[in-house]
């Protein structure tokens, strides 16, 4: 998840300062309400980003399965949508698209790692 948050408050934050310039590497006319869109989501994506590093440090395991669930989702849905957007098929649409789907399948793999981990690490008592 330190991965992801790391990702999401980068460009989250280039969306939010640099809309235009955002738009432009993916080959997307821009106009003022979709610069303002991508704004918006900027922020959200701060937010998340500060989410997921919370949650992967100092949350329990089922409040972390729970989010590494939700996780897997955004981030397969992200390359989805990515894929299926308007726009011309840069090299950096590829990279969101390829990291995104990566980034997905890494939640994949971790999740059972990380629960095995914390049930380890905290037994349940038989008594």
């Amino acid at each position: 998840m330190v991965i992801a948050a790391i990702a999401f408050f980068v460009i989250g934050v280039y969306s939010l300062a640099k809309p235009v310039a955002f738009l432009g590497y993916l080959k997307i006319p821009t106009s003022p309400v979709l610069e303002w869109a991508l704004q918006m989501m900027g922020i959200i994506m701060i937010a998340l980003s500060i989410h997921q590093a919370t949650t992967s440090r100092n949350a329990a395991d089922p409040a972390f399965r729970r989010a590494a669930l939700l996780s897997v989702l955004v981030e397969f849905g992200l390359s989805a949508l990515t894929y299926l957007g308007p726009g011309e098929f840069t090299r950096l649409r590829w990279t969101f698209i390829g990291a995104s789907a990566l980034v997905g399948l890494l939640y994949l793999i971790t999740l059972p790692i990380k629960s095995i981990g914390y049930q380890e690490e905290n037994p349940v008592s038989s008594h």
